[in-house]
């Protein structure tokens, strides 16, 4: 049973991941569309929504809803050229 329980946590964490990377470069895709950037059009095409390199699981953390994820705020500085 226990066994059962972790690979459901990992299945989880792993669409959790997939679904926040996805948002993620959905809100670039409209920004480069707007602006009509082709070249990080391009860039984004090969940007795949299931990495997690850029993401750290160790340590504690407490999740709350006092402070949601600011997701405009993450992509402003952010640019792919």
């Amino acid at each position: 049973m226990d066994i059962a329980i972790n690979n459901e946590c990992g299945r989880l964490l792993a669409n959790v991941v997939t679904a926040f990377n996805s948002v993620l470069l959905s809100q670039l895709l409209e920004r480069y569309q707007r602006e009509g950037n082709e070249k990080a059009l391009a860039m984004l095409k090969k940007i795949s929504p299931v990495a997690w390199r850029h993401i750290h699981f160790l340590g504690h953390y407490t999740f709350r809803n006092e402070n949601p994820i600011d997701i405009a705020a993450m992509l402003a500085g952010l640019d792919l050229l």
